[in-house]
């Protein structure tokens, strides 16, 4: 039973792996986009919109929206560091 969670954890996290992946590519393509117009890469407002939209994805998943903004602030300085190579 154990050997069977953690598969299906190790599977969760590969699937997590391909999101990030796809996150990545499409703040690439944003990036260049950013750059082009002249917007500077933080941009608080979508910031706000997105992580209130994770608190209530959270909210209706029943997963604490403390535990939900953490990860998502982390995935978003990380994705912001990324934009800012490009």
């Amino acid at each position: 039973m154990l050997e069977e969670l953690r598969r299906q954890i190790d599977e969760v996290d590969y699937h997590m792996i391909k999101l990030m992946k796809k996150r990545i590519e499409l703040a690439g393509r944003i990036a260049g986009l950013k750059k082009q117009a002249g917007i500077p890469v933080f941009q608080k407002e979508r910031e706000e919109d997105v992580l209130s939209g994770v608190k209530e994805a959270a909210r209706n998943e029943g997963i604490p929206e403390e535990y939900a903004l953490a990860i998502f602030r982390e995935i978003i300085s990380q994705t912001r560091k990324y934009e800012g190579r490009k």
